[in-house]
Order: C-alpha cells, then structure tokens, then sequence
C-alpha cells in the first residue's frame, strides 16, 4: 500500500533561528526502512526542491526586544528528547493530510548547508 511519506528540511540562520520548514513528498510502498532508505537518498535533490512553510504562528523567538516567528534550533531538539519535536510540523501535516504517525526525514540546513547530526526520532 502506498504511503505519503515526508522530507523536512529545517532552515536554520546564523542566529540558530529555524526560519523556514521545506517540504518534500513522496508516495511510495515498501517497508519502513525502505522508505526511510529512500528519503535519506533523496536528502540532497530534495533540499533544492520542496516547498516552503514559516514555522507555526505558536511558535516565537524574542531576540532584541522583538518577536520573531520560529524557534532556536536547541529548544528544537530538547523538544525531540521529550517526543515533542513532531509539534513543529503538525501545520505541515495537516496541509498534506498525512497519516497518523507520518514516516519523515528531518534534515537542517545551516545557511544554506545540509548538516547531518544523526539519525534518530523525532
């Protein structure tokens, strides 16, 4: 059975400021580590063709007395640690009706560069 599955590139400036989320989908079958196999692969051509989100409007930086949509990549990933992470697409996966429990592939990308810290849940 075909899956929607999800890439997500996790725009990240020089302030540590996640700015912009792209996406890219795929409809694919297959076991879960064979899709998860195709999405790293497809890590590099996805990054330079995805759609872009801004981050969800609860989520805010304050920086030089002023509010700013998004939020630091460190409270990203503490977020992770406590199985929160997923929250940071919840728009997203509404947008695309995803699945409960969409399969998904989280890459940043630091000033225009892919960074791979490791491989891992969300």
């Amino acid at each position: 059975m075909k899956e929607k599955i999800f890439n997500l590139f996790l725009y990240i400036n020089s302030n540590n400021i996640i700015s912009e989320i792209g996406v890219a989908t795929h409809d694919l079958t297959g076991s879960d580590k064979e899709k998860m196999t195709f999405l790293q692969k497809a890590v590099s051509s996805d990054s330079k063709n995805n759609v872009k989100f801004p981050p969800p409007s609860n989520f805010t930086v304050v920086m030089n007395e002023k509010t700013i949509p998004g939020t630091t990549y460190d409270t990203y990933m503490q977020m992770c640690e406590i199985g929160k992470g997923i929250l940071l697409f919840e728009d997203i996966f509404q947008h695309y009706k995803a699945p409960e429990n969409p399969l998904m592939c989280v890459t940043p990308v630091v000033n225009g560069v892919i960074k791979i810290d490791a491989i891992g849940a969300v």
